[in-house]
């Protein structure tokens, strides 16, 4: 089983999301822990102009986590993440 090798936006906060993903594939990585976008953390309601944004600037690069710290204690949360999450998959 092959590795695949990915980094945190968090590592890069002075960055753009276009930077990322120009360095992600520039250095060999497959794939962006997405944490940051442009220096800020990452919002839960973040809209869907910003999704299409995140998925141009990482095209071709693996999301292997969405980072959004969201706590979920509740069913009603855990469904507004989840919901949240799935709009970065393709």
């Amino acid at each position: 089983m092959a590795f695949k090798l990915a980094f945190s936006t968090l590592g890069c906060p002075n960055w753009t999301i276009e930077q990322v993903g120009e360095a992600a594939r520039r250095y060999g990585y497959d794939g962006i822990e997405v944490r940051l976008l442009d220096g800020e953390l990452l919002p839960p309601d973040l809209d869907a102009a910003g999704r299409q944004r995140i998925k141009r600037a990482l095209r071709g690069l693996a999301i292997p986590s969405v980072d959004t710290s969201a706590p979920t204690p509740s069913s009603a949360r855990t469904r507004s993440t989840a919901t949240f999450a799935n709009a970065f998959v393709p």
